[in-house]
């Protein structure tokens, strides 16, 4: 906007600025301003006198009336100034920026007159209490000043510290927007583009190009820890000192997709009658169920969109997309005409970044994957040994295109049948069922690990039910039928567990109430109440319903249980010492 600089006015760097942030709203933005401000200003600013053969005035009008837009000069024909504004060039420079010149740290050479301010906020009131600002007009709408150069300060980063490269320190004339100017450009550019652009903090400007980068934001109260696995606080509060949470970089900062989640409506742990069926539940912030796909029956390459956090997991979910589905999540979320989904949520796995992709298995393998490959399941004993001897051959190019294929299908968040997955893999998100969803293994950094597959020859019956054994992340081997699913890998997130919240506040903010110990109640509400002072009265430890606590066995289940109460546990997890040895 070069025809609204004036030569030797500082202050029509920031107007000429403020004119190419209007010509970039949208109607819609620009409309909005309007309604906001309503209002037309006529802006004068003077120089003090000298010998200067620079103009002593200039006028500039910002017109958000009706037009929107700012031009030099008085008000044109057929609209007429709400208000006039009058200051020096110096204090409009301080109202647009915000601060004074000396909050930034430049020197004496670069700030001039601004060198021996105090570091204050100026605003359009202080300026006028102080007569460096006078009004004539609409006072009620000078008021608004600030609004109208707020508008310019949102689209320019604030800094407090900045340091400027020997070229910018040659120049004779530095003002704050000689150096923001091309931040705004770059700035406007990158809202348009890209909506989700994330705050930053800092600015870099590269001398030779004139490019502007801007780093993620980081608070000055943030440092990582001496193993570098998690975020720390500065301890200016109390409830700063312990916080620790893990690094997660790579996770997605805004919202998920709305059209795959519904909000969670809390009961406070009570039924429909009204009574707390659920201990210490109540409260806590609003949150939105994520719809995440437990079945993965979609076949075909899926690909990891972002990372994403679940306030409702402990694990961070995938948005994945179908290849060849639009861009726009909002718009391809209705099935096609197949009556397929075109994005879907699914459970992140350990290392799963955005790039990746993922494929199910679940409906069957594509014909075409492998030529040669045989992946019928036995499911009755072999006939004879003379029949394999025959087929010798046959086996051998059936073994190398099985080769071939778990080469191809054995990565990290892709879903295969248990038959097919060998024997010492780590798996996730099993089913129980061939046609159910994922029930086992699903918590943050937990995975199952297949220990062998049960062939027809061990079972009398001429046809088994074949299963897998499986050791969970409890250390308990458990069948599990070979028809079932699982995907590959780890879930995601380890680290949760080493998490720590810091403060009593952040549970209840996760829907958490407060529990209180048995002794400390009265007697006819906890078994370990009543009594005087805090006696225990030498009772064992049990609960509130009066079960057994603290290493009481309740029930027998497996092996050593009732007759049939689980016949698919092979080792029960380990107890007491057991647990303790490992």
């Amino acid at each position: 906007m070069a025809d609204l600089k004036v030569a030797g006015f500082k202050s029509s760097e920031l107007i000429s600025s403020l004119g190419a942030v209007f010509e970039s709203f949208s109607p819609a933005e620009k409309t909005s301003q309007i309604k906001k401000i309503n209002g037309v200003f006529e802006i004068v600013v003077k120089k003090p006198q000298g010998p200067s053969p620079t103009a002593q005035e200039a006028i500039w009008t910002i017109d958000l009336k009706k037009a929107g837009k700012v031009t030099k000069g008085k008000a044109p024909a057929g609209t007429k100034a709400d208000v006039t504004i009058t200051m020096d060039d110096e204090t409009f420079v301080d109202l647009a920026s915000g601060k004074v010149c000396s909050s930034f740290e430049f020197g004496p050479h670069q700030c001039g007159a601004h060198a021996h301010r105090p570091s204050v906020q100026l605003n359009g009131q202080k300026a006028f209490m102080s007569g460096k600002l006078k009004t004539r007009g609409n006072i009620m709408l000078a008021t608004k000043l600030d609004g109208v150069l707020k508008i310019l300060r949102k689209e320019v980063y604030i800094i407090h510290k900045m340091q400027l490269g020997p070229c910018m320190q040659a120049r004779t004339v530095h003002t704050f927007f000689d150096v923001m100017r091309p931040a705004i450009r770059v700035k406007i550019n990158a809202q348009r583009a890209n909506a989700e652009n994330r705050e930053c903090d800092f600015l870099h400007r590269e001398e030779d190009h004139h490019v502007c980068h801007f780093a993620p934001l980081k608070s000055p109260l943030t440092r990582t820890s001496v193993d570098g696995l998690f975020q720390t606080y500065k301890p200016v509060t109390p409830g700063l000192r312990h916080l620790k949470r893990p690094l997660n970089p790579h996770l997605y900062a805004g919202r998920p997709v709305r059209l795959l989640t519904y909000p969670l409506r809390k009961s406070g742990g009570r039924n429909n009658t009204g009574r707390i069926t659920v201990r210490h539940r109540g409260g806590g912030h609003r949150q939105r169920i994520r719809i995440v796909d437990w079945k993965r029956e979609e076949g075909g390459i899926w690909d990891v969109v972002r990372i994403e956090y679940d306030p409702g997991r402990s694990a961070h979910l995938a948005l994945i997309k179908r290849r060849g589905t639009p861009e726009s999540a909002e718009a391809s979320l209705s099935v096609d005409s197949q009556g397929r989904p075109g994005w879907a949520y699914i459970l992140a796995t350990e290392g799963m970044r955005a790039g990746d992709h993922v494929q199910s298995f679940r409906s069957g393998i594509p014909p075409d994957l492998v030529p040669g490959l045989n992946l019928e399941l036995p499911s009755s004993k072999s006939k004879s040994q003379s029949d394999s001897s025959d087929n010798e051959d046959a086996n051998t190019s059936s073994s190398l295109a099985l080769g071939i294929f778990r080469a191809l299908t054995l990565k990290s968040g892709n879903v295969l049948p248990l038959s097919l997955i060998p024997p010492g893999t780590v798996v996730h998100n099993i089913t129980l069922t061939p046609t159910g969803p994922a029930r086992l293994v699903r918590s943050a950094g937990t995975s199952a690990l297949v220990v062998a597959h049960e062939t027809a020859e061990q079972s009398p019956s001429p046809t088994p039910t074949l299963y897998t054994q499986v050791r969970l992340a409890s250390g308990e081997i458990r069948r599990i039928l070979q028809s079932a699913f699982a995907t590959i890998g780890t879930v995601s997130n380890p680290l949760w567990k080493n998490r720590s919240l810091g403060k009593a506040g952040r549970s209840r903010w996760l829907g958490w109430r407060p529990a209180v110990r048995g002794v400390a109640m009265n007697a006819k509400d906890h078994p370990h109440g009543g009594g005087r002072g805090k006696g225990k009265s030498n009772k064992h430890p049990v609960s509130i319903w009066g079960w057994g606590t603290k290493g009481t066995r309740t029930r027998k289940p497996g092996p050593k249980g009732p007759k049939n109460s689980n016949k698919l546990v092979v080792k029960e997890r380990p107890r007491g010492v057991d647990r303790r040895k490992i």
